[in-house]
């Protein structure tokens, strides 16, 4: 009776994220929540359509936020997103064979991190992004990265090359080079890395599921969306590793940065780490003063350290 009585006083808000919220996705795992400078309260989350699995699988990053203290919640976005996968809202099955079953050819978002800088107010959003039909178990070594003439840059493979060369990378304003003749292609990519040859973006067909009892179907429809270095489909690909993805946005997530993929600071032949999600935290005293830190992990050799920027965000080391 004593618990009934102080427990009954508990108010509770609204649903953040729920089937039917708009991001057309039944499963949700690896939520954030964060007060920002405001008072306003942000959150972000895993919006998975391949069933509560981790990748390989599709799973985008929604975010929401509240202006009363957590009490309502906006229609969540998708800052996040690869779009090579149909969003859809899936009844992953349950039986002991149905429920194993993932998702093996899409682009995923996973393990999304909050964090304001107090000092211009700017909100950073981060997650490890995977390229097609890869998660923690299989993605292979190595940065994604390639060092020209003391310069690291983001290396591409191109169908067609023999299997294992990256002979193309991806330079300044987006523009793809051809490293074996160190000159400029007509292919580039903007912001959020889909390709485009001469200005004009090469598309390719969505993917849908469906089940076949418990088999898993994974067939091309008839939407067009552009081709992105995440897709299998794609005429240039990345190394099939994790990359470390981030976003920000000066209006409280109400619009968004182009991507940003970080790693230069690992040796080219490193595996990346992977984010420590929940939220960052800025150091407010001494000589570290403004500091910003995000905790880090490598899946593999079980390290463990933290990702640091000291100019407010534009770079970002490791230690």
């Amino acid at each position: 009776d004593e618990l009934l009585a102080a427990t009954s006083a508990t108010e509770y808000g609204t649903r953040i994220y729920y089937t039917g919220d708009g991001t057309n996705s039944n499963y949700y795992r690896i939520p954030t929540l964060l007060t920002l400078k405001s008072g306003h309260v942000v959150s972000s989350i895993d919006a998975r359509y391949g069933g509560t699995h981790d990748a390989r699988s599709n799973i985008d990053i929604a975010f929401s936020k509240s202006v009363d203290g957590g009490v309502t919640w906006s229609q969540p976005t998708l800052p996040l997103v690869f779009d090579d996968y149909e969003a859809q809202p899936i009844d992953w099955p349950r039986d002991s064979v149905g429920k194993n079953v993932q998702i093996s050819g899409s682009a995923a978002f996973i393990d999304s991190v909050l964090l304001q800088d107090e000092q211009s107010g700017r909100l950073f959003l981060f997650a490890d992004a995977y390229p097609y039909g890869k998660g923690f178990n299989n993605s292979e070594s190595g940065s994604g990265f390639k060092e020209i003439n003391g310069e690291k840059y983001i290396k591409l493979y191109k169908n067609g090359d023999p299997s294992g060369t990256y002979n193309y990378t991806i330079r300044e304003n987006g523009v793809i080079y051809d490293d074996v003749n160190g000159v400029p292609t007509d292919y580039s990519v903007d912001g959020n890395y889909r390709i485009m040859e001469n200005g004009t973006y090469l598309t390719q067909k969505q993917y849908h599921v469906r089940f076949e009892g418990t088999r898993l179907i994974e067939e091309t429809t008839n939407v067009d969306v552009n081709q992105c270095v995440f897709y299998k489909d794609s005429l240039f690909h990345v190394l099939p590793t994790n990359f470390l993805a981030m976003k920000y946005s000066d209006n409280e997530g109400e619009t968004w940065s182009d991507m940003y993929l970080l790693g230069d600071f690992r040796n080219t032949n490193q595996r990346m780490v992977l984010y420590g999600p929940g939220i960052g935290t800025q150091i407010k005293n001494g000589a570290y003063a403004g500091r910003m830190l995000i905790s880090a992990y490598n899946s593999v050799s079980g390290d463990y350290g933290y990702l640091y920027s000291d100019d407010h965000g534009d770079t970002w080391g490791f230690v």
